[in-house]
Formats: C-alpha cells, sequence, structure tokens
C-alpha cells in the first residue's frame, strides 16, 4: 500500500487556481470541493496547494460544490475519483461521472469540476475547476 501524489494542474480555460499537489494515503478519501466561509473556521478547508479546497476569483462564480467529489488510492496503488451529488457535476475527459460512481483516475487526464456558464445581460460568469491529471 503506497501513498500517490495527485497534482492537478490548471489549464488554460480553468478558474484560476494555484497548481496542486495533493497527498494521498491508502484508504483515506480527499474531498475536492470549494473553500467555504465555515462557522468553525477550519483552516484545512481553505484553499492551498496541497488539498483539494478552490477558492472564488473576484467576479467569477465557482461552480464547484464545497464538497464536490472524493479522491483516494486503494491498496493496489490506484487512484479513483467519485462525485459526491454535486450541483453542477464531476467530468473526467469530458464525460460526466454519475453521482455515487467511482471511476479510476489516470495521468494525462483532464479533470473539471462544474459547469461553465456566462450570462452577459445579468454580468454574470461561472468558470469551472478545469485540470490536467499527473498521479506519482
Amino acid at each position: 500500500m503506497a501513498a500517490k501524489t495527485l497534482a492537478l494542474t490548471p489549464t488554460e480555460s480553468s478558474l484560476n487556481f494555484r497548481p496542486k499537489e495533493v497527498h494521498l494515503e491508502p484508504g483515506v478519501p480527499v474531498i475536492l470541493g470549494r473553500q467555504g466561509i465555515y462557522a468553525s473556521k477550519d483552516l484545512s478547508k481553505e484553499e492551498s496547494t496541497r488539498n483539494g479546497y478552490f477558492s472564488t476569483a473576484i467576479g467569477v462564480l465557482n461552480p464547484v460544490s464545497k464538497q464536490h467529489a472524493s479522491v483516494w488510492v486503494d491498496t493496489k496503488g490506484k487512484v479513483f475519483i467519485q462525485d459526491l451529488n454535486s450541483s453542477n457535476g464531476t467530468y473526467v475527459n469530458g464525460v460526466r461521472l454519475a453521482s455515487g460512481q467511482a471511476r479510476q483516475l489516470n495521468t494525462g487526464e483532464i479533470l473539471r469540476l462544474g459547469i461553465s456558464l456566462r450570462i452577459e445581460h445579468a454580468n454574470i460568469e461561472m468558470t469551472p475547476v478545469i485540470a490536467a491529471v499527473n498521479i506519482r
């Protein structure tokens, strides 16, 4: 049972975030989600390059749910992702995962959390997290 690192690098059309390197221990799921305002001021849920939380840019709506998806490494060293009934979906290589569906995640794939939406007359823009995946 070896730990893995999930590296997420933003693509050109992604919500802006600093590249992440999320440490995955076997059997310990890590949440990918939106940084929020939490009553407990839980600093572990603030965006960092070492966790799965994403903040919102000024003037852009973040389509990532607070608990959007879960990632983990299994006992064979394979990394999996599962949508956690997110509002705007989890996509791998453009294919939406059904809520609760686990799927293996591989180096070279593109992960998208949320949807892209622009409403010109209301001056609303929603930009998803779109990241290139690298597993080490």
